[in-house]
């Protein structure tokens, strides 16, 4: 518990076509943390995690801190890969995301192109962080 005591902040980010209020039920359980909302519409995952990482920065103004992101749905693709950002992400926490795309947009129609992108995709990256999925 030491590792997470100091100067560590948790992230919770929503998923795909959410808003920043639902991941509030995290935080309202764990009682610590920050929900960083992002656009969804029209973006691409870049663009996603080019926003995600600014607000993150907006909010703890170092990238010297410990993060533990939770991420639900397209967050949790989100939070494995915001190392690539710099941050030094001690803990990733995903929960039904979609890290080996999501097959479902074969069978239905892709109404945004992340749609299409979640359609073709095969598997994530491994992270060089710990994460546990959901």
């Amino acid at each position: 518990m030491d590792e997470c005591s100091q100067n560590t902040e948790i992230i919770y980010i929503h998923g795909l076509n959410a808003i920043g209020f639902a991941m509030l039920p995290f935080k309202y359980y764990n009682q610590k943390g920050h929900a960083v909302t992002y656009s969804t519409f029209g973006t691409t995952l870049e663009q996603m995690i080019d926003e995600v990482d600014q607000k993150i920065f907006e909010i703890v103004k170092t990238k010297d801190i410990k993060l533990i992101l939770v991420g639900w749905s397209m967050g949790g693709i989100i939070s494995n890969r915001l190392h690539q950002k710099g941050w030094n992400i001690l803990l990733g926490i995903y929960v039904a995301s979609p890290l080996n795309g999501a097959k479902i947009f074969n069978t239905i129609p892709a109404l945004f192109s992340i749609h299409e992108y979640l359609k073709e995709k095969e598997e994530e990256p491994e992270p060089p962080h710990n994460y546990h999925t959901i």
